[in-house]
């Protein structure tokens, strides 16, 4: 049985006035709030009971006596034929539910969301003057605060802008077929490199590794090439064979700039050589090759020389440590096995091997160049000297040699920054002699080229009286 309502009046037995009786309204505040409204909010009222037209719900005659009924949305659909059409139907639309199957779908469901509210918050703004005046009787429904759009609209906006981050951030695979016509249609302008602006003349040839190789380049450019690993070889042996970074790159384009010649393309190569250091670079790594191969050449020299010498076996590491102290290896020994410390560098080892490196025969660096050995005696110019670079370079190479007999792992490249280190010390013990004495430094010096050049020359080259005396000149045909 329904709930009595608590509002029911007093019976009497006076009879009253015909009156025509409006339904009582609770009041409220009658300016509209232009606010958007969920569906919730049309069936979130003070009375679920909605009358016929004009009625607000209210009190009638026939209720005066009687019970309220309990009248909702989901037992009697009565109500709802009171509301707008226009307004029920958007009401019906924003409540279908929307399904969605991809990450598109579901931006397009939150777009179609987004519109659908705002189509229906224009259209409680723009009410027809008919509705409007019908409305003022009617129960003004609570607002809730939805700041725009309601929960689920934010959700799927939310939800798209993360699906759209994600789409934007996942790797997407073209074809080939596609990637070139991209490339060609809409892709950036290719980026010129420096060599497409580099003259004719001084274009260089790359290999498929891309290196520089001396035989694929053009003549001009392989003779300069060939030039300069000449000069390179000449500067190693009698000026500097461990040039620091930039010491080495300027001397190569020094050398370079040198073994150009005369005519146009010598022209544009020696102006790239001026203005193009990318140029200089890729150019140099020719003849730099060749320097590990002539350091090489000196060691594998004096491998054969060290073990007998020094009396070495592999792992002799007292002995090895007794001739690196102090660099005792550049000395010879005496008849009772000391040091003569009055001769450095005039050790049998390192004899041999400067003349096996350098004087062995006819292309030999030291018989090839022999006119650049000078002395600095002024008095006696014929007294000539091995150059300091030559003798530093060989006394390292017996160094590294011993230091392999050592249990202690060396490192065995020649072309390592220890080894230069070695190089640069002995360079430094024969130009303190040099500063303390021109007349010492001149004696151990030309002592040694006498060694292992100098008297093989004089006993190959026999004076002229020696060869008239030879000479059969009595039986020499007159006619």
């Amino acid at each position: 049985m329904s709930e009595k309502n608590p509002r029911k009046r007093a019976a009497s037995n006076v009879a009253e006035p015909v009156v025509h009786k409006q339904a009582r309204v609770r009041a409220q505040p009658l300016a509209r709030v232009p606010k958007k409204h969920g569906a919730t909010q049309l069936f979130d009222s003070e009375s679920d009971d909605f009358g016929p037209e004009g009625s607000d719900g209210g009190l009638s005659d026939s209720d005066s006596s009687g019970a309220l009924s309990d009248v909702n949305p989901e037992e009697s659909d009565d109500g709802i034929l009171g509301l707008d059409p226009k307004k029920l139907k958007a009401t019906l639309d924003y409540e279908r539910p929307q399904f969605a199957s991809s990450a598109s779908s579901i931006r397009s469901v939150a777009s179609a969301l987004l519109s659908d509210d705002d189509a229906l918050a224009e259209e409680h703004i723009a009410i027809d003057p008919e509705v409007e005046e019908t409305n003022k009787s009617v129960p003004r429904y609570r607002v809730s605060n939805h700041n725009g759009l309601s929960k689920m609209v934010k959700g799927a906006l939310r939800g798209g802008k993360q699906l759209q981050k994600r789409e934007q951030e996942r790797p997407t695979w073209r074809s080939p077929k596609d990637s070139v016509d991209d490339t060609i249609s809409e892709g950036p302008p290719a980026v010129r490199s420096r060599e497409d602006d580099w003259p004719a003349p001084c274009r260089i040839v790359y290999s498929g590794s891309g290196k520089v190789n001396l035989t694929e380049q053009q003549p001009h450019i392989q003779e300069m090439l060939r030039a300069a690993i000449t000069s390179l070889h000449e500067h190693i042996l009698f000026e500097n064979s461990y040039p620091e970074l930039q010491q080495q790159r300027k001397l190569m384009a020094d050398v370079l700039m040198s073994c150009t010649k005369d005519g146009e393309d010598f022209d544009a190569v020696r102006n790239c050589l001026a203005k193009d250091s990318k140029y200089v670079r890729a150019l140099s790594t020719v003849p730099e090759g060749r320097i590990g191969s002539i350091r090489g050449n000196v060691r594998k020299a004096a491998q054969a020389h060290v073990a007998t010498h020094y009396g070495l076996t592999k792992g002799a590491d007292e002995r090895v440590s007794h001739l690196l102290k102090n660099n005792a290896y550049i000395y010879p020994v005496n008849a009772k096995g000391d040091l003569v410390r009055t001769k450095p560098f005039q050790a049998p080892a390192i004899l041999d091997t400067i003349e096996d490196a350098f004087f062995n025969d006819e292309l030999g660096a030291g018989v090839k160049w022999h006119d650049h050995l000078t002395s600095i005696l002024d008095d006696h110019p014929e007294e000539v000297e091995l150059p300091v670079a030559m003798v530093a370079l060989a006394s390292a190479a017996v160094c590294s040699v011993i230091m392999q007999y050592s249990s202690e792992k060396y490192d065995r490249d020649f072309n390592s920054d220890m080894y230069g280190g070695i190089y640069r010390k002995l360079v430094g013990v024969l130009n303190a002699i040099f500063q303390t004495s021109q007349r010492k430094f001149h004696v151990p010096v030309h002592s040694l080229y006498k060694s292992v050049y100098g008297s093989k020359r004089k006993a190959d080259e026999p004076s002229a009286a020696e060869t008239l005396m030879f000479l059969d000149i009595e039986g020499m045909a007159e006619e």
